[in-house]
């Protein structure tokens, strides 16, 4: 399963050692349109400041105090209409190497989850924390009882929970698995 062209030419002109967000945004736009035809799902931006409160999908959570405006990016199912399915928040490759970066993402994207996740009707919500090519998956599964501290999983050990990474045929793999899941779960909700 190899990337299309244009998404792998993205690839190769990017650096682990990118230390701007902003370069990554197209990258991920482009895997997602490829992944999520435009006939069944939207793909939107969503932003936070500090300043700026959580109102359903009108933007995220919360930003910590320190850290710039925040920019994550949701699919959402066209019918039923903005239905969350996916999140990605993304950040440079040379965040993962600060722990105390890593540990803030991590309560970032539990927090996201947590709040997000009365916006999807499926079994499971799916958050993705990307630094720069390398994923950490997150899942919020709703059919578990709400109170248990099981509800929200994912993988462990702080720099290699980022150990998928999009380059790698192993990371193409565990990407589009997971892809596949979801949209599984769109064609047949009652699964």
């Amino acid at each position: 399963m190899p990337w299309p062209a244009h998404i792998q030419q993205d690839l190769n002109g990017l650096s682990d050692t990118d230390n701007i967000r902003n370069h990554f945004y197209p990258l991920y736009l482009d895997i997602l349109v490829e992944c999520f035809p435009k006939d069944r799902f939207r793909i939107c931006p969503l932003y936070a400041t500090s300043a700026e409160p959580f109102d359903g999908l009108g933007g995220l959570p919360h930003c910590p105090e320190g850290l710039d405006t925040t920019i994550s990016i949701v699919v959402q199912t066209r019918d039923p209409p903005d239905n969350l399915v996916l999140f990605i928040d993304i950040l440079p490759p040379t965040s993962l190497q600060k722990m105390w970066l890593r540990k803030e993402d991590d309560e970032r994207m539990r927090g996201y989850m947590e709040q997000l996740a009365d916006s999807t009707n499926l079994p499971k919500l799916y958050g993705i924390s990307a630094h720069g090519t390398r994923l950490c998956y997150y899942n919020v599964d709703l059919r578990s009882d709400p109170r248990s501290e099981e509800r929200l999983t994912t993988d462990t050990a702080p720099e290699q929970w980022w150990s998928s990474d999009l380059r790698e045929w192993e990371g193409r793999v565990k990407f589009f698995t997971l892809i596949q899941e979801i949209r599984n779960w769109v064609d047949s909700p009652t699964s």
